[in-house]
């Protein structure tokens, strides 16, 4: 498990021109409960930044496997912390009954609840 919060300055030349700073969000998870440790960490990031989005922070948010999920509700639902929280605590229990299948399956259809809202 891991989250990278990177700080990139990009040089003045011939394709950029100015100079700026790219923030990066990077969640790297695998299935398990040591997501639950990511999404706490962010939930603190979210605190540090007065109950802002987590995603107003970053120019890019992404992620790999589950991180990926975490990444797709962060950035494009734009769902709390606490929300990601319980969807991911949902997608776990499915998983331990069947199979890592099973827990994209319902995270994706928690998130089709979300945009239906």
């Amino acid at each position: 498990m891991s989250i990278f919060l990177s700080l990139k300055h990009i040089e003045q030349s011939d394709f950029f021109p100015h100079s700026f700073v790219v923030a990066v969000l990077s969640i790297l998870l695998s299935l398990s409960n040591r997501g639950l440790i990511a999404i706490q960490i962010l939930k603190e990031l979210q605190k540090l930044m007065m109950g802002k989005p987590v995603r107003e922070a970053f120019d890019y948010v992404c992620g790999v496997s589950t991180g990926g999920l975490l990444a797709v509700m962060i950035a494009i639902h734009d769902l709390p912390m606490d929300k990601c929280e319980k969807m991911y605590k949902v997608g776990l229990q499915s998983e331990r009954t069947t199979d890592a299948f099973t827990f994209l399956k319902a995270i994706r259809h928690m998130l089709a609840d979300v945009r239906s809202s």
